[in-house]
């Protein structure tokens, strides 16, 4: 699949969701804008992608789920709220197959079949997500994506929902990302400012 910013109907409807929300056209010239935030890290140029929209809907190769740690006795990974639950109900088992990667290999990035990979924020289910965690996990990331740069991977904006962090405080987190990765946030209020 092609990688997801470079579809112009998905920027069309971006820009018509904005619109129906009664956001002036400066603003959004401006939004857009900052979809493409180009950002300098040490000597090279990273550019994040960010699109707003349907995490479900991005036409990407792999979605990330937002992951705790936590395995119950059942061998099961815990995926009760958010997207972690929007892909148990998706895919079914998807929970099992989690909680063996969890248990044989740590609280870290896994490839979940059917094309799927976990992003761990929390290392528990109850409690807040953690800066630490998210920036190894977006390491790690990074690894998979310069494995596979011809693949587009597609996450949420991670730990901002049932994580309780606040947008400012993740998306300096994310610089490192490379360019086959793009930001998904379902709220333009979420976008860097």
């Amino acid at each position: 699949m092609g990688r997801p910013l470079t579809d112009p109907n998905q920027l069309v409807l971006t820009y018509l969701w904005w619109r129906r929300e009664g956001i002036g056209t400066k603003a959004i010239m401006d939004r857009l804008r900052t979809m493409f935030d180009t950002k300098i890290v040490g000597q090279r140029t990273v550019e994040m992608k960010v699109l707003v929209g349907d995490i479900w809907k991005v036409q990407t190769d792999f979605r990330g789920v937002t992951t705790n740690g936590f395995v119950t006795r059942a061998g099961n990974a815990v995926m009760g709220r958010g997207v972690a639950l929007q892909a148990k109900r998706r895919f079914p088992g998807i929970e099992r197959q989690l909680g063996k990667a969890i248990t044989g290999g740590g609280n870290r990035v896994h490839m979940l079949d059917p094309c799927l990979f976990s992003f761990p924020v929390k290392h528990n289910w109850w409690q807040r997500a953690d800066p630490d965690l998210i920036h190894r996990s977006v390491g790690e990331l990074k690894e998979l994506a310069d494995r596979l740069p011809d693949r587009s991977f597609a996450i949420p904006l991670p730990g901002t929902g049932n994580g309780g962090l606040k947008p400012e405080e993740v998306w300096p987190l994310l610089q490192d990302l490379p360019d086959n990765v793009v930001v998904v946030v379902y709220d333009p209020e979420m976008l860097p400012k």
